[in-house]
Order: structure tokens, then C-alpha cells, then sequence
């Protein structure tokens, strides 16, 4: 799990003498987006169940796929955020993790267009969830 690989590297990115793990801010941050995901997990397999239920794929699809490329994109951007100047260098003997988040962060870009945009999917639910007047 990318939150996972994300803790890991606060732990061992060391800032200012002591690792990025301690900084309140940065918990706060590792916290919201592991709930996050956390909730899209419950919310896929809520979702896989009605349609193992009934053979009819609901809503959950589309509010998944947009609540995923957020906190994807919010989740890469903190990666680099913890590596601070490192973040630069995509590859190379300083490079972190051989560019691993700063690759990941570029396809998070991807993740948000693939699939319908993130605006196209708000409409959907807009309009097939909660029932709201097209936009104009």
C-alpha cells in the first residue's frame, strides 16, 4: 500500500536532526490520506458486494475513482514534500528511491484523466446520484 511506503519514508527522511515522522504536520497529513484510503476500501467493497448482489454496478464506481486520483495526487505530492530538495532528482546515486515518487506523482496526473475527469464524474454523480439539474 502507497501510504505504507509513504510512512516508511517519513521515517527514515531526516530533517532538521530528527526524521520527518515527528513533525506533527507531517502525522496530520499521513493520518487524513490513510483514513482516505481506508474509506475508498470499505467503499469498493460495499460497491462489489451490491453488484455481486444484483448484477447492476452502482454509484460507487464513480465517487471511488474521483475520492482515488485526490488522494492519490495529495499522497505523492506529500512524498515529495518529505524528500524537500532530494525531490528534484528523478534518478541518479542521489536520487531517493531511484525517482520512485516523483514517477509516481507524474502518473497520478493520469490516474485523475483516465477513466472520465474527475469533472466529468462530479456531473455523473451529480446528476445520477443526487438527482441534480444538469449543468449548463
Amino acid at each position: 500500500m502507497a501510504v505504507r511506503r509513504l510512512i516508511e519514508l517519513a521515517k527514515e527522511t531526516k530533517r532538521n536532526g530528527s526524521n520527518a515522522a515527528e513533525d506533527p504536520l507531517i502525522r496530520d497529513r499521513i493520518v487524513q490520506l490513510w483514513t482516505e484510503f481506508q474509506a475508498l476500501r470499505f467503499t469498493n467493497l460495499r460497491a462489489f458486494s451490491h453488484l455481486l448482489a444484483t448484477d447492476i454496478p452502482g454509484p460507487e464506481g464513480s465517487a471511488a475513482k474521483v475520492m482515488y486520483s485526490n488522494a492519490n495526487e495529495r499522497l505523492t505530492k506529500l512524498a515529495l514534500e518529505i524528500e524537500g530538495q532530494a525531490s528534484m532528482l528523478a534518478s541518479g546515486e542521489h536520487a531517493v528511491h531511484d525517482g520512485v515518487w516523483q514517477r509516481a506523482q507524474l502518473r497520478s496526473r493520469g490516474n485523475a484523466i483516465e477513466g472520465g475527469t474527475s469533472e466529468i464524474l462530479r456531473n455523473i454523480i451529480a446528476e445520477r446520484v443526487l438527482n441534480l439539474p444538469r449543468s449548463r
